[in-house]
């Protein structure tokens, strides 16, 4: 044992850690043609390991109902929603203020309104080439409350899924059900900052495509962190165009309006060499396709 090597700094310490991960676990993400038993997603689940399921949702109403319009405007009709606005579709986006340079945390302009309209706007920005209009996502909740079932925006819309994933539903959450089941919406240009959650996710696509990039727990030490400035997109009443207001910094904000940010995003300006030596895995979801997604990725 004493003729090992040890690391001399924190820097190597994470490099073995890392070349020991990547010996052990794959480098690519793997897919299923049919959903697995409760058994089988447990081992994936011990592990910490993502999969997918091609077509694992295909059988979901919301599969075939949610992309007609008319029936989402239909069963909506009159309903308000919560919608993120923003000029670029970086909802919680990391930008380099062009006005003084100083790097920010931008928050997205909430609204409200009549969610036969979002849809309408959406639709309209995928449709209409060269559409001048800002860019705007939507994540709302179909069950706040998995137990009570509480009544939330998008209630006429839970009977298109079903209360919880059968093969999960008796490994995760001791067997109560999902926490929350949630709901996207956006057009083309809608992304989603560098991030993870403490909690086990399953994805489901209903419509379109989305693309993933990945990055596990141990190779997520290697982004680092730097400050960024808490700030929100706000609309600028004089132009008509956009702004970037700080937020107020409170007495009770122990970081003075600070909050730290990834220091580089995957993919940006990266070649896929240069990706696979991050650890960067990428993707692709389709219409009924489920991706479970572990803690901390």
């Amino acid at each position: 044992m004493d003729n090992i090597p040890k690391p001399t700094s924190t820097a190597e310490a994470l490099a073995a850690l890392t070349e020991t991960y990547r010996s052990l676990n794959p480098r690519t993400i793997t897919e299923l043609d049919c959903t697995p038993t409760p058994l089988e997603f447990q081992r994936y689940v011990s592990l910490n390991q993502p999969f997918v399921i091609r077509g694992g949702a295909s059988e979901f109403p919301a599969v075939e109902k949610w992309r007609r319009p008319g029936y989402l405007r239909q069963r909506m009709s009159g309903r308000n929603v919560n919608v993120a606005v923003t000029p670029f579709g970086n909802a919680d986006a990391v930008v380099h203020d062009p006005k003084d340079g100083i790097l920010r945390q931008v928050q997205p302009l909430e609204v409200q309104e009549p969610f036969t309209n979002f849809l309408s706007y959406v639709v309209a920005q995928e449709e209409r080439l060269g559409y001048q209009g800002c860019d705007t996502s939507q994540k709302g909740s179909l069950v706040e409350d998995a137990i009570k079932y509480a009544q939330t925006q998008y209630t006429p819309l839970l009977s298109d899924v079903p209360a919880s994933i059968p093969w999960a539903h008796g490994v995760l959450n001791a067997g109560n059900g999902p926490d929350a089941v949630n709901f996207w919406l956006g057009n083309s240009r809608s992304t989603t900052a560098l991030h993870r959650d403490p909690y086990e996710n399953v994805y489901v696509q209903v419509v379109g495509e989305k693309e993933f990039m990945l990055l596990s727990p141990v190779e997520s030490a290697w982004i680092g962190e730097r400050w960024a400035r808490k700030a929100r997109y706000a609309r600028d009443v004089s132009g008509g165009g956009w702004s970037i207001v700080d937020d107020v910094v409170g007495d009770d904000d122990q970081d003075r309006g600070h909050v730290p940010v990834p220091a580089w995003e995957p993919g940006a300006g990266r070649g896929e060499g240069e990706e696979e030596r991050e650890g960067v895995l990428r993707i692709s979801l389709h219409e009924g396709d489920v991706l479970y997604l572990p803690a901390l990725w």
